[in-house]
């Protein structure tokens, strides 16, 4: 909201009215209040609100209001009274849903706009075009205002609502789950939270708000009640039907609800819809939560009624047969897919360089999010419907491959494995995927399914092929020796592109990414699911990294993620989001980093089929968020990494360590580091114990640097080249080469070193330039030109707290504190909170 109140403020400092759009319950009023609180506050406003009243009386919001006079009053009279509560300099009135206002009060804030030198925001309805027919048509022709657009929540907007309404932090698992369902939208955020608390779907457990059921349970009537009221009858019946569909082809969707009504939705926000490689378009209803409620709720039955002979009439096709029919022809999200991250052509919306587009991310996010959560639906009661009729292992296999994405029902799953039929026809691969799949499962909740399934051979060859090709892979030797261990291990896996995954990641796990990479880029028949090539990507990407051939990486895992985007794949988003992160973050684009993992992070909590890089993007997102001192929002994530099971085997390590170590800095915490890369090495996973041992802020003792040395040469890792000598040069006291490593940001995970060099020059970058302007030996009381309030605030940030967590420190309002912390940022000439990190406060 402070986003949209601030874009309002820049429009009102060059003499020109705004008027706030947003979705229903984005919070349009909530940014007006915060227009109004800022030009009180700074007194450089009078200030008048008014909003419009559910009422036909005339001038409704003026009666309204606290001042007004009592009596009816003529057009003149009220304009009068708007002269006097407007005295004062710079008169400004704000109006809330102007769209809606009476034709009476119109005409007085017209004739008074007519005679005063005043500005004013409003707020009004998602399609701004009503407004060109409604009374209020003539005031908006005349004084042509600007458009501030409040945006959808992201993931770090709605864990501060969460914590809000909550009394407390809320985990990840639900920041997410309510995002999703959500789509952003903070009324529709609320409503759901409300929900799980009553129906005890969530739970406070050490102080932090965890999931304990599945969000898809509660009631959510309540979020039908938030947003349609005020939709025309024709809508809401169409919005019932899209709903009972889920994802459609816009031509379909016309076909069973009309193209002008399905427009109309579409600018109403209740329908998302994307343009896919020119050819068609997807739709869907948003937010998730609210076709469920037309699903399940009572609205639907009432709406069905009404429109079942409208649909038969319209499209000859029954709502029951229209999402089957159409589902194969739907393909994903196209216009706008990977433009929001590439920074290369024309400066993107990703691009922390230009806010006003990057402001537009969430929505596109959220709206990424909707249309994989529908697709997802229909995917599972597709293929639930098919083995309901042939219970067969190749049917299981489909039905399981897709619900096992996501948390399931516990008793469906066990359901689907003890009811499946095995016959003489069923293939080896086939058995054998069945079998690795009970066992992920047996492991993920914690149970047996039928008979044991760690006694079939399937999973037990799988575990044993990784646990030797690791091993293997981590001994010095030549290089076809090693793949000649891991490929004969390998060959033990039944499932052959199973074999192929657990194979390259082995291999990257024990510091040949080389050997890796060539594997990954055998590309035959052997890959049997999108679901290996997904992790083969993934660990494509990463290979390419490691080798240093960056540029490569960033490519592989954007054309990657596009694809994933195309389908709209759920695993293949979660996994080639993560993978782009990583590329992004060694480059130093935090910020593109995090809004490249969002897309990934707002797909909600996944089941055992996507825990590998849910993990991963769990540690990766709280390294980004401690690195721009969003400390919330951090522990939020660190939270939910403790909580999600980790499988008997992971596919890559989530290098979790690392990420609380960062976020929690205590010595003791610290010192892990080094123990857990010991297990590591013992494990035969050289790179993940170089991580640790790298992340480690040092100095280093040269034994363990000796250490560090040793197990670097055993590995093929040039990106980890330079964060090697510089822990060398930590350890021997070498001042000349920390100048030169100091600068440069090489991995994402070396800010604690480079924190240590720097102590230990004194405070002089890489490049020579002061980074503190005390004199070496001089305690750094920091520069005179702060005030003594911005420098206690510059400090706390630094530490990592978070707006609301320093407010709370000297019982301050956010808003005073985000003041500091913008005035602070100037006279610096810092962009980012993260930069403060360069000056040596004591």
């Amino acid at each position: 909201m402070s986003t949209s109140s601030s874009a309002a403020a820049r429009w009102l400092a060059v003499g020109r009215d705004v008027l706030l759009t947003g979705d229903a319950g984005a919070g349009k009023s909530w940014a007006l209040r915060d227009v109004a609180t800022t030009a009180t506050a700074r007194g450089s406003y009078s200030v008048l609100s008014i909003r419009a009243q559910h009422t036909l009386r005339p001038f409704g919001p003026f009666r309204a209001h606290d001042s007004a006079p009592r009596g009816e009053l003529s057009e003149k009279s009220w304009v009068a009274w708007m002269r006097e509560e407007l005295s004062g300099r710079r008169p400004l009135l704000l109006v809330d849903d102007l769209d809606r206002v009476d034709d009476a009060t119109v005409a007085v804030v017209r004739t008074f706009l007519a005679v005063v030198d005043a500005r004013m925001v409003a707020t009004v309805g998602t399609d701004v075009r009503a407004l060109y027919t409604s009374p209020a048509a003539l005031l908006v022709a005349e004084r042509a205002p600007a458009r501030v657009r409040v945006e959808a929540m992201g993931l770090s907007e709605t864990s501060r609502l969460l914590t809000s309404a909550l009394g407390g932090p809320a985990s990840i698992g639900v920041v997410s789950a309510i995002a999703t369902r959500s789509a952003g939208n903070p009324r529709v955020a609320l409503a759901l939270a409300d929900a799980a608390r009553v129906e005890g779907v969530v739970r406070v457990e050490g102080g932090v708000w965890v999931k304990a059921g599945t969000m898809d349970s509660i009631a959510v009537d309540s979020v039908a009640h938030g947003l349609l009221p005020q939709v025309p009858a024709e809508q809401l019946e169409a919005l019932v039907v899209l709903a009972e569909h889920g994802t459609l082809d816009e031509r379909d969707a016309a076909l069973l609800v009309g193209g002008d009504v399905l427009s109309a939705l579409v600018r109403r926000g209740r329908v998302v819809m994307h343009r896919c490689d020119g050819t068609h378009t997807v739709v869907a209803v948003s937010p998730p939560a609210l076709g469920r409620a037309l699903r399940t709720g009572t609205l639907g039955p009432r709406a069905l009624s009404g429109v079942s002979s409208a649909q038969s009439e319209g499209s000859g096709v029954r709502t029951t047969e229209g999402g089957a029919r159409c589902a194969g022809r739907v393909a994903g999200p196209g216009a706008e897919r990977l433009d929001h991250l590439d920074r290369s052509a024309v400066q993107t919306r990703a691009s922390a360089s230009l806010p006003a587009a990057a402001e537009e991310y969430p929505r596109w996010a959220a709206e990424i999010a909707v249309l994989v959560h529908a697709r997802s639906e229909d995917e599972v009661a597709r293929h639930r419907a098919t083995w309901l009729l042939a219970p067969t292992v190749d049917h299981a296999n489909a039905f399981l491959a897709v619900l096992l994405r996501r948390p399931a029902d516990p008793v469906e799953v066990e359901t689907i494995f003890s009811a499946t039929e095995q016959t003489e026809g069923d293939t080896r691969e086939a058995r054998a995927l069945f079998d690795v799949l009970a066992t992920r499962w047996a492991v993920w909740s914690d149970s047996s399914v039928g008979s044991d399934p760690t006694t079939r051979p399937g999973p037990v060859a799988a575990q044993r092929a990784r646990v030797a090709a690791e091993r293997a892979a981590a001994h010095p030797g030549e290089d076809e020796d090693i793949r000649a261990t891991t490929r004969e291990a390998a060959a033990g896996v039944p499932v052959a592109g199973w074999a192929r995954v657990l194979e390259s990641s082995a291999l990257l796990e024990a510091g040949r990414p080389d050997l890796a990479l060539a594997v990954c880029e055998q590309v035959d028949g052997t890959v049997e699911s999108t679901e290996q090539m997904h992790y083969l990507d993934g660990i494509q990407s990463e290979s390419l990294l490691m080798l240093g051939r960056v540029s490569e990486a960033e490519h592989h895992a954007r054309a990657a993620l596009e694809r994933a985007l195309d389908s709209l794949d759920g695993l293949g988003i979660r996994v080639n989001a993560c993978a782009l992160a990583v590329v992004l973050g060694t480059r130093g684009q935090s910020e593109d980093a995090w809004r490249t993992l969002t897309v990934s992070l707002r797909l909600g909590s996944p089941g055992p089929l996507e825990n590998t890089y849910y993990r991963r993007s769990l540690a990766l997102g709280t390294l980004l968020r401690t690195r721009v001192g969003d400390s919330d929002l951090a522990r939020a994530l660190s939270t939910e990494l403790d909580l999600t099971p980790r499988g008997y085997s992971p596919l890559l390590q989530s290098m979790g360590e690392v990420a609380r170590t960062a976020l929690d800095p205590d010595p003791e915490k610290v010192e892990e580091l080094w123990a857990a890369g010991e297990r590591h090495v013992e494990a035969g996973l050289l790179l993940p114990a170089l991580w640790c041992w790298l992340a480690h802020p040092g100095p280093h003792s040269p034994e363990r640097v000796r250490q560090v040395r040793d197990l670097y040469a055993r590995c093929r890792l040039p990106l980890l080249d330079s964060l090697v000598r510089l822990h060398e040069a930590l350890s021997a006291g070498d001042l000349a080469v920390l100048e030169v490593l100091a600068g440069p940001t090489t991995t994402i995970v070396n800010d604690a070193p480079r924190r240590t060099a720097w102590t230990m020059l004194g405070g002089r970058h890489g490049d020579g330039s002061a980074l503190a302007p005390a004199e070496p030996g001089d305690p750094g009381e920091g520069p005179p030109l702060l005030t003594t309030r911005e420098r206690q605030i510059a400090l706390l940030a630094r530490d990592g707290l978070s707006n609301r967590e320093i407010a709370t420190e000297f019982t301050l309002s956010v808003r005073t504190v985000e003041n500091h912390m913008s005035s602070l940022l100037h006279k610096l000439g810092f962009t980012s909170r993260q930069d403060l990190t360069l000056h040596m406060f004591v």
